[in-house]
């Protein structure tokens, strides 16, 4: 269990890191049918999609996680859930599990007012300076953005981009055609010794992410 509680340290200090196609039928008579002419739309540039998801009515995401961590050439994996707000404030939490010799380790990450809040099992939180990446609202400030191409992620067109965060991690972001709203996102520690994978499966439902109450941080 100790590679698992190795894992867990690594984790809270990382974690302080369409085609729109138309076709016409054939006329009576045998005709050749008129076509009109029609100006493509202009794919944005990966800069222009990066800021799509905080220009978008995306209020909340809820999403699924899957974290990896490896030391002394050891993968650990934890999954779990979160929620990201992207407004009328930037807040993030996250909880995530893994499970070995007999014994779990849970993982716990609140993002809230610039500040990163982290704590094993029931431990107080200790608090840092907020050097999440995920936070879409800062997007604008990322650098090396590359549009990859448009991809389907759960059915929806999503343009897929590369770029690095303004805290220096690398991430990537699938962002739905559709509305801007984010459907994935993946980031890598600076020492690319933790990965991030997470799915959001829900939006806009309301949830209200606050920092632990002073009782609660060491």
């Amino acid at each position: 269990m100790s590679g698992v509680r190795t894992a867990g340290r690594m984790l809270v200090a990382a974690s302080g890191v369409l085609l729109l196609a138309c076709s016409g039928g054939a006329s009576a008579g045998g005709t050749s049918p008129v076509r009109p002419t029609s100006t493509p739309t202009p794919t944005p540039s990966a800069s222009e999609i990066l800021m799509k998801p905080a220009a978008s009515s995306m209020k909340d995401m809820h999403f699924t996680a899957t974290v990896r961590t490896t030391s002394g050439g050891q993968t650990t994996t934890f999954t779990g859930e979160g929620d990201m707000v992207v407004r009328p404030y930037s807040a993030y939490h996250l909880v995530v599990r893994v499970v070995g010799g007999g014994t779990s380790l849970t993982e716990e990450i609140i993002t809230s007012g610039g500040t990163d809040y982290l704590r094993q099992g029931n431990q107080k939180f200790k608090a840092s300076p907020s050097t999440q990446g995920s936070d879409v609202n800062t997007w604008r400030n990322a650098t090396a953005a590359a549009l990859v191409g448009a991809e389907e992620v759960s059915s929806e067109m999503a343009w897929h981009v590369k770029a690095m965060s303004p805290q220096g991690n690398p991430f990537e972001a699938w962002v739905r055609e559709s509305d801007g709203y984010l459907l994935r996102y993946t980031a890598t520690s600076k020492t690319g010794m933790t990965a991030f994978d997470y799915s959001m499966v829900a939006f806009n439902t309301g949830v209200s992410i606050a920092a632990p109450p002073p009782s609660q941080v060491a």
